[in-house]
C-alpha cells in the first residue's frame, strides 16, 4: 500500500474513534390520554438520587405522591436538601382550567405547573407513563432513569370525567 492510502486510512480510523456517542432518548408519544400539545426538546433529564423535590404547599399531595412512587418503585431516593437538579411543583394561576397542567422536562429539572392539585396529579400520571414499567411493582433496580426532554401542555377536553357504559350490551335496563 502506498503511503497516502495508509495515511488516509489512519486519519479515517482516528476520526471514527474520536466521534462522541451521545446517549439520546427519543420521545415517542405513548401517553394516554393523548395530551393536547407535546414538544420535544434537545437533551435528557437523568432521574437519580442527586435531586431534590420542591413544591408549593397547595400542590403538596401530588408532590408527595410522586416522591413516594419513585422511592418505593426504585432505588432512587430524594435528597433532603435543595440541589441543582430537582423536580419542582409550581402553582401557576395563568392556567385557567382546574385539571390542566404543564409538564416541562429539561436536562436540569422537571417542572410541573398547575393551578390546582388536581392538575398536578394528572401531570404526575403523565410523568409516570414516561418511567419504566418496573416502577409500578417496585422492581426497578438501576440507580438512574433517562427521561427525554419534552414540554407537555394538557387539559381535559370535557368538564366531567366518566365512563362509557353501553347499557344495551351489558343487560341493564335503560332506567
Amino acid at each position: 500500500m502506498s503511503f497516502k492510502r495508509i495515511l488516509l486510512l489512519s486519519v479515517f480510523i482516528s476520526i471514527l474513534f474520536t466521534c462522541k456517542y451521545e446517549n439520546l432518548v427519543v420521545f415517542e408519544n405513548t401517553i394516554i390520554p393523548k395530551p393536547l400539545n407535546v414538544k420535544s426538546l434537545k437533551g435528557n433529564f437523568v432521574l437519580n438520587s442527586k435531586l431534590s423535590l420542591e413544591f408549593d404547599s397547595s400542590l403538596k399531595v401530588s408532590a408527595l405522591y410522586l416522591k413516594n412512587y419513585i422511592e418505593s418503585g426504585s432505588n432512587i431516593k430524594f435528597a433532603n436538601k435543595t440541589l441543582e437538579k430537582k423536580i419542582q411543583f409550581t402553582k401557576d394561576i395563568s392556567i385557567t382550567k382546574p385539571e390542566a397542567y404543564k409538564l416541562e422536562i429539561k436536562p436540569s429539572k422537571i417542572e410541573i405547573k398547575s393551578a390546582t392539585d388536581q392538575g398536578a396529579f394528572y401531570a404526575v400520571q403523565s410523568l409516570r407513563q414516561l418511567l419504566p414499567i418496573e416502577f409500578e411493582n417496585g422492581t426497578y433496580n438501576k440507580d438512574k432513569v433517562i427521561i427525554p426532554s419534552i414540554i407537555i401542555d394538557d387539559a381535559p377536553q370535557f368538564k366531567y370525567r366518566g365512563m362509557h357504559l353501553d347499557v344495551g350490551r351489558h343487560l341493564y335496563s335503560v332506567q
